[in-house]
């Protein structure tokens, strides 16, 4: 249901928004490596080319705007994101606490 048309609408968006669009294909045609993603520091990303935005309206330099990965932005979350892991303190997977060193490493270079 996460996927469904619609899901994330409320009443003060437009009827056609980047939220309203299947992502299941997306997402499969990744998973399968029928299509390929930009490497970030945060992860993959998708090209533009790879996205349907028809019906939607939404210019190149727009959609590269939504896309781009501020990595000053990132670095400035860190913080936040270790304040939040404190918070949750020892029930915290181990796993997040590596993952969040990992990224940290990444953004440093």
């Amino acid at each position: 249901r996460l996927w469904r048309p619609g899901r994330w609408r409320n009443s003060t968006t437009p009827t056609h928004n980047i939220f309203s669009r299947p992502i299941l294909p997306g997402v499969l045609e990744r998973i399968a490596g029928s299509t390929d993603a930009i490497e970030t520091p945060i992860g993959m990303v998708p090209k533009t080319a790879d996205l349907d935005v028809s019906g939607l309206e939404l210019g190149a330099e727009a959609l590269e705007a939504l896309l781009a990965v501020d990595q000053d932005e990132w670095r400035n979350e860190l913080s936040l994101i270790e304040e939040h892991y404190e918070a949750i303190g020892d029930r915290l997977p181990s796993e997040m606490r590596i993952q969040l060193e990992r990224l940290a490493d990444r953004l440093a270079s």
